[in-house]
């Protein structure tokens, strides 16, 4: 075989390798730009959760209502409505935010 065929092969197969190369990297790009959007919404979504929880605990102060929810933490302390409703929420292991606003 010829030098030049023989390199004729090897740039050939180095230019398939260079766009299989490509072809991925592109893949890989669009990964990450999905990873990335759902990183910007998840921290945006938990910075919202924060402020709420915040909001509640500075309700539940405001209105002296801690001892309360603390007594309510212990099952022994619940009603059975408030049990019954603890256990659909419980159940239910919903993500995200807690409030629908």
């Amino acid at each position: 075989m010829s030098k030049n065929k023989q390199n004729g092969k090897q740039l050939s197969h180095l230019e398939r390798a260079l766009k299989q190369s490509e072809k991925k990297n592109e893949e890989l790009e669009k990964q990450l730009s999905k990873s990335q959007e759902a990183l910007q919404t998840a921290i945006e979504e938990e910075c919202l959760e924060r402020v709420l929880k915040n909001e509640a605990y500075a309700f539940l102060l405001a209105e002296g209502l801690v001892d309360k929810f603390l007594e309510f933490r212990e099952y022994f302390h619940r009603t059975k409505a408030q049990n019954a409703l603890y256990n659909l929420v419980a159940e239910a292991h919903q993500g995200g935010l807690w409030i629908d606003l």
